[in-house]
């Protein structure tokens, strides 16, 4: 018996008991090498799940990319639509920026940041159909979907919660989940805003300026080098958890001239799981034991294993 090099998970006997644990812990689950999009581990990555409050993951990024294209300071105003009826921190007609917006919808997934993003850039960008506002930032949510090859996803709303006369729901695979994350963690402004443990909002209201104080509510944050994105309700029997992890990068020298810089940066995702603190610990660690059987292989990619 020996110990794994990032974690003090044992390597041997015990290996095959956790493998049969993990597989059936959650209903759904994928680990992936994020700088090559190389698959290590999957198990039912095609299945279709409802993925709650993982949709505003979407609504973040497409609201990044929006601001990015059109320049947009992202001190902007925003004033939270008069028909907000959620569970938020933000009250009908509060004033806030969409930095701010931004922070909520990131660190705490808050519902009524997510739909004040939807009403205020969908208001804003071209609408040929003729939607509401909310429908029109949808709409560009599924189109980022299709653009990522996310052909078993459909967002219905920007925060993921079921639509009021349907109870309908949000719903993706853990691939697809995956192709998400893969894509924002090449933004730079995504990562620096899921890396904050907390963060003071400002809100006018009332006509005066309140502060907020926002935690991120990604547990693991911290922990073991994780640094991503983590979704994890535990008041339902089933939650769904996102995260990336790094180490410091290997550097080799090559040909005595060049010194190649190789990435190295764990992407997890699990849905329909059914302890998410302990899966989590546990597939990162068993995740890093298959990266190094990757790296020790010389890091082979076949069609099928990528995302």
């Amino acid at each position: 018996m020996r110990f794994c090099q990032y974690g003090s998970f044992f390597i041997g006997e015990s290996i095959a008991l956790f493998i049969s644990t993990f597989t059936l812990a959650q209903e759904s689950a994928l680990i992936a090498d994020n700088q090559t999009g190389h698959i290590l581990y999957n198990s039912n990555i095609e299945h279709r799940l409802q993925i709650g409050s993982l949709a505003t993951i979407a609504t973040a990024v497409v609201t990044l990319d929006w601001a990015y294209v059109n320049r947009i300071t992202p001190s902007a105003q925003a004033i939270v639509p008069s028909s907000s009826a959620f569970n938020s921190i933000l009250r009908p007609g509060d004033q806030i920026s969409l930095r701010d917006l931004i922070y909520c919808t990131i660190l705490s997934s808050d519902c009524g940041a997510a739909h004040t993003l939807a009403d205020y850039i969908g208001s804003r960008v071209q609408n040929p159909m003729g939607l509401s506002a909310e429908r029109n930032f949808v709409s560009r949510m599924n189109a980022l979907a299709y653009r990522l090859g996310m052909h078993n996803t459909c967002f219905l709303n920007p925060d993921g919660s079921p639509l009021p006369m349907t109870r309908q729901q949000s719903y993706s695979t853990a691939a697809d989940v995956a192709r998400l994350a893969h894509y924002v963690y090449q933004k730079a402004q995504f990562c620096f805003y899921a890396r904050q443990t907390s963060r003071t909002i400002q809100i006018i209201r009332g006509g005066l300026m309140c502060s907020l104080h926002l935690q991120n509510t990604n547990q693991f944050l911290g922990y073991e080098r994780i640094d991503g994105v983590a979704s994890c309700c535990s008041k339902c029997p089933k939650n769904h958890l996102v995260l990336t992890a790094n180490y410091p990068p290997i550097a080799r020298q090559h040909e005595k001239r060049w010194i190649i810089i190789t990435p190295r940066r764990l992407l997890i995702v699990l849905l329909g799981s059914t302890n998410c603190l302990s899966d989590g610990l546990a597939s990162l660690r068993y995740g890093w034991r298959l990266y190094d059987e990757w790296i020790t292989q010389g890091r082979p990619i076949r069609g099928h294993d990528f995302l």
